[in-house]
């Protein structure tokens, strides 16, 4: 049960529906099935916290051909056990016989219907989807708590059921669907919930430029949601950390030309120059697995955002490296090296003037 005694059919409650003549879709969306004439869903018992419990409204969404009818049927009762008709096993049939005989119609191709009548602390809610074609229910709830008005006027005007009742419920409803929009609006701004057309916009106000890519939804959500962070750490060396987590989803191993230190002229200069740079502005960046293409233009696109400005960054990926068993042997002229070979995924990057230094706490200039 949601909060404000909202019951919400989703897909849990769907899997554990007994149908015919339907499959559950995607986020809670029943479709119908096209060669069937007559379908039936009957869902799982909702239950309030308290025995003679009267019952609000259900809502509920749908898209159907034309001449096709969907009827609402609604059992309550004080007790669950021992309702017939009701086992496990029992065919549709046999459910809704149960609902005929004991049951309530609610109404028909309605989106809005009450369950005043309805008074139990078990409720049993029964579709019954008629007629040739395909169509789709969704956005199905039970609002467990009624009309939020009526009691709010003199005992004489509270007739459960009556014109006045239902007269009211019209605004009641409204009120309610009004307040959960307003309950609801903290999920717009958190980034696992929010819509993914505003994810851009949310990036933007965080100093994420993502102009001219397009990331999926996963991975745009977790820059989002870490952007404050890179944006406080840009132009240090755990912001390219970082980065290569969220985008590569690796663990980075950065070298830096600058911290190498060698003898001028001597052979591990030349060393460090071939697989690091000649400049102490060079960094390397090594990642132990294979990059998508599509990985790597947002990589290069988004450090330049987290970069010290004037390195100049080289994205190395080398895959795991060739053992020899104990029953191996090499041929003439071959050696044992201590490098191991890497293949550049990435172009040298040149950026703007400024300081060379990547340590913890380094600010760009």
């Amino acid at each position: 049960m949601g909060s404000a005694g909202i019951y919400v059919i989703g897909e849990s409650r769907i899997r554990r529906s007994v149908m015919s003549g339907m499959r559950a879709g995607k986020d809670g969306v029943l479709l119908l099935e096209e060669d069937a004439f007559s379908r039936r869903i009957f869902f799982p018992v909702l239950a309030a916290k308290e025995k003679g419990h009267r019952w609000g409204r259900i809502h509920m969404d749908y898209e159907l051909a034309e001449g096709m009818s969907c009827v609402v049927w609604g059992l309550a009762a004080e007790e669950k056990e021992g309702m017939a008709g009701f086992s496990p096993d029992a065919p549709v049939e046999e459910r809704a016989a149960v609902f005929a005989r004991a049951g309530r119609r609610l109404g028909v191709n309605c989106r809005d219907l009450l369950l005043c009548d309805l008074c139990g602390r078990y409720l049993w809610i029964y579709v019954e989807v008629s007629g040739t074609g395909s169509g789709r229910l969704t956005s199905i709830r039970v609002d467990g708590t009624g009309n939020r008005f009526l009691h709010t006027f003199p005992e004489i005007y509270q007739e459960e059921g009556g014109f006045f009742h239902r007269y009211l419920s019209v605004f009641s409803t409204l009120y309610h669907d009004l307040q959960c929009e307003i309950d609801s609006a903290a999920r717009w701004l958190d980034a696992d919930t929010a819509p993914a057309v505003l994810l851009r916009r949310y990036a933007a106000w965080l100093g994420l430029e993502l102009e001219g890519v397009y990331p999926e939804d996963s991975l745009l959500r977790s820059l989002v949601k870490y952007a404050g962070e890179l944006g406080r750490m840009k132009g240090t060396r755990t912001a390219l950390s970082e980065l290569v987590r969220i985008v590569l989803s690796e663990k980075a191993v950065i070298v830096e030309r600058g911290l190498l230190q060698a003898r001028p002229g001597s052979e591990e200069e030349a060393m460090y120059d071939r697989l690091y740079g000649d400049s102490i502005w060079d960094v390397t960046i090594l990642i132990g697995s294979h990059v998508s293409e599509k990985q790597r233009e947002l990589f290069l696109f988004l450090q330049k955002q987290c970069k010290p400005i004037r390195t100049r960054l080289h994205l190395v990926c080398y895959g795991e490296s060739n053992r020899l068993d104990s029953h191996c042997y090499m041929d003439r002229g071959a050696r044992l090296g201590t490098i191991p070979q890497a293949r550049m995924v990435a172009d040298t990057d040149r950026g703007r003037a400024g300081s060379p230094g990547m340590d913890q706490g380094a600010v760009m200039g």
